[in-house]
């Protein structure tokens, strides 16, 4: 026997919940729905579910040394994004379903510079080299993506940032404030986040400074 279609209702609390809840939660909200149906149906809508296993993953980031703090913090000044990652369908809004992930990245073409960095940012995941065309040169890009990782490097660097200050300080209060939450639903002011270092990222690319630069005495 087909069932019915999914009701309004049914679709609000899938795109509420998906991304946060169990499979045992999701099936209490949703009764008239096997696991496989709210899979299928959540796969049709374009909705990701939130890891948390993702956020409790042991802490790759060492101790850096001063002056290895001090270096990185150079190269993401000048070569590096500070960010949060958005995946979902209601971009930029509190509501539906939204994955937030912080996200640190330094690109370069100097290939022993990104091999010297790997270690010291965790084994973090290196992004396959991209070329275009033979007069282009490789270029690689080393992420840090995980909660725990991005909050431990940011306490270490944030000293020594000149230019990316702000959007650091963005980056470790979303860490914090998500850690804070337990990782359930987003609240309104990790969406604030997101736009603010979007905003400061976007300004600086088109005016080549950052409004918000750090001047020492």
């Amino acid at each position: 026997m087909k069932k019915p279609h999914w009701t309004d209702e049914e679709l609000d609390i899938l795109e509420r919940y998906y991304a946060t809840r169990n499979k045992e939660e999701l099936q209490k909200l949703l009764p008239k729905r096997s696991w496989k149906s709210i899979l299928h149906r959540a796969s049709r809508l374009g909705t990701a579910r939130s890891s948390v296993r993702a956020y409790l993953r042991a802490q790759r980031i060492r101790h850096l040394p001063h002056d290895e703090a001090v270096y990185i913090a150079g190269l993401i000044d000048g070569e590096g994004l500070l960010t949060i990652s958005i995946k979902g369908n209601k971009i930029m809004r509190g509501d539906g379903v939204n994955i937030l992930t912080p996200l640190i990245s330094i690109t370069n073409t100097f290939k022993l510079l990104v091999d010297w960095l790997h270690p010291r940012l965790g084994g973090c995941t290196l992004k396959s080299p991209r070329t275009k065309g033979d007069k282009w040169k490789t270029v690689y890009t080393v992420q840090v993506a995980r909660l725990l990782d991005v909050k431990a490097l940011i306490e270490q660097i944030l000293p020594y940032l000149i230019v990316k200050w702000r959007q650091a300080e963005l980056l470790l209060e979303f860490c914090n404030r998500r850690l804070q939450d337990k990782w359930m639903e987003y609240n309104p002011r990790l969406f604030e986040i997101a736009k603010e270092i979007r905003r400061l990222n976007k300004k600086a690319r088109h005016l080549g400074i950052n409004p918000y630069l750090r001047f020492f005495p």
